[in-house]
């Protein structure tokens, strides 16, 4: 057993999902991205952008967030179909 080898295979990214927090005006703003193999759930994404907010408040503390947006892009030229984009300024 000692000479067996075990291969892993992992599946390549085949989405990658964009996250997006500014002020207001767009001065202070931070953004981030994420791959995964599989389109992830709506629990993740909010997640995700909950992770992003926290980031900007560290990033800038005095300032409140009030724009927020969120793409999600396929990587593969097979599957490449217009983004799904959802933006909110509140």
């Amino acid at each position: 057993m000692a000479d067996q080898v075990v291969a892993f295979t992992q599946q390549a990214p085949s989405i990658e999902v964009y996250i997006f927090v500014a002020d207001e005006e767009g001065d202070a703003w931070f953004k981030t991205n994420h791959r995964f193999a599989e389109r992830p759930a709506v629990d993740t994404v909010k997640a995700l952008l909950d992770e992003a907010r926290s980031h900007f408040s560290v990033l800038y503390p005095e300032v409140e967030p009030a724009d927020f947006s969120v793409e999600i892009a396929y990587l593969d030229d097979e599957k490449r179909q217009p983004s799904h984009r959802s933006s909110d300024k509140s």
